[in-house]
């Protein structure tokens, strides 16, 4: 496992000049690393609950920590709770659009069906530098292995 001077290292020599070699280095270091992280994440989280278990809940700082059940919560019934919910509004579809979480379509998924009303429904918008204005840069990865 490298430690972070030797992954600073390995990213800070991604340059014009760096090779392929260089660029998967980084990038096999730094995977490295967050899954360790990733794996002390989940060992402090179980010794923690084991702590808290014992000692009872515990404030650092401004957060508490204490043991509880982990919940998730989904919607078993989708066409149900939207008839359901329609109902409830009176058909009220303003009131009913209340009830929906953030972006609750998929975009990709609804492209075809819509065609060429899909512009209509949906936008991509790209990110801004606020200083200059110009479009945000970001790295794009796809397996291609799943690739069409």
């Amino acid at each position: 496992m490298a430690d972070t001077d030797a992954i600073a290292v390995a990213v800070r020599k991604i340059d014009a000049t760096a090779t392929v070699d260089d660029v998967a280095e980084a990038l096999a270091l730094l995977a490295g690393m967050k899954e360790r992280i990733k794996d002390l994440e989940a060992e402090l989280e179980e010794r923690m609950v084991d702590y808290v278990s014992d000692h009872g809940s515990i404030t650092i700082g401004e957060t508490r920590y204490w043991v509880g059940p982990r919940k998730t919560t989904r919607c078993v019934n989708v066409a149900g709770a939207i008839q359901a919910l329609l109902e409830a509004t009176g058909g009220d579809f303003e009131t009913f659009c209340t009830f929906l979480s953030s972006q609750p379509l998929k975009h990709g998924a609804c492209r075809e069906p819509l065609g060429e009303q899909w512009p209509f429904y949906f936008q991509t918008q790209e990110e801004l530098e606020l200083k200059t204005g110009q479009p945000l840069k970001r790295l794009q990865k796809a397996d291609t292995r799943f690739l069409k």
